[in-house]
């Protein structure tokens, strides 16, 4: 079980509200302080992120690639479509290995590009 970053007891999971949704997979509350804590969907964090991030797990674990990889599949994200039509640079996630186009530099302490 999860435990509350406030006050470190339980987390239970509870239903979201209309715009919860949008925002987060899940929501818990705490059984102590009854405080709503929510886990950030992959796709909120990849938009608002100024480094690239992962679209399916959120993760900055990301490589740029010289070229796209025959083997690892694409994401059908919108916003990554819309990236490659204006010639955005194909990024690899090392996590679950999905490919996308992304514009944002990659974090410091990311793999060097791949070839």
């Amino acid at each position: 079980m999860p435990t509350c970053p406030h006050c470190g007891k339980r987390l239970l999971r509870v239903r979201r509200t209309l715009f919860e949704k949008l925002l987060h997979s899940d929501i818990y509350v705490c059984s102590g302080c009854r405080k709503r804590v929510g886990a950030r969907r992959p796709s909120v964090v990849f938009l608002f992120s100024k480094h690239a991030r992962c679209i399916q797990c959120g993760s900055s674990e990301v490589a740029r690639l010289a070229k796209p990889d025959k083997v690892d599949s694409f994401t059908t994200n919108a916003l990554g479509l819309a990236q490659r039509l204006v010639g955005a640079p194909v990024c690899r996630c090392s996590p679950c290995r999905v490919q996308f186009y992304d514009w944002r530099r990659i974090k410091q302490y990311s793999r060097t590009p791949v070839k």
